[in-house]
């Protein structure tokens, strides 16, 4: 017997990791993104917790840059679910805006960059949420 996920999910959503994932089909700063998942998909951004979550996640974005749910500064990174976020081993750079508020966008596997949080700054996100319990 073949076990699905796929009712674990609502309908275009994807299984991975224990929970369900959806990416945008348009670009969005990350103040619109966080709220897109929240208000629309009842979910959050995505959530990084390893090197294979990141890999499945370029993958599952198109091999395009996106959001994912870290934002704070310097000294102190939250994950969108309000979870302090352990960024160590990632490769965190900035770019060369003003880095007093940040978030944290994935420009490859290998390169994530905390960039500035201005409405100007779109790009692709991917939402998370709890599996369906039925």
């Amino acid at each position: 017997v073949v076990s699905s996920h796929s009712n674990l999910c609502p309908e275009g959503w994807t299984f991975y990791r224990r929970r369900c994932h959806i990416v945008s089909s348009s670009v969005a700063s990350w103040a619109s993104a966080d709220r897109t998942c929240s208000l629309l998909f009842n979910s959050s951004l995505s959530i990084v917790r390893s090197k294979k979550d990141i890999s499945w996640m370029w993958r599952f974005a198109g091999k395009k840059s996106f959001w994912i749910g870290g934002s704070g500064d310097q000294d102190h990174w939250m994950w969108a679910d309000r979870h302090t976020a352990r960024l160590s081993g990632v490769p965190l750079g900035h770019d060369d805006a003003d880095i007093s508020s940040d978030c944290v966008l994935v420009e490859n596997p290998r390169r994530w960059i905390s960039t500035n949080c201005s409405a100007e700054t779109q790009h692709s996100f991917i939402c998370s949420s709890e599996t369906v319990s039925r």
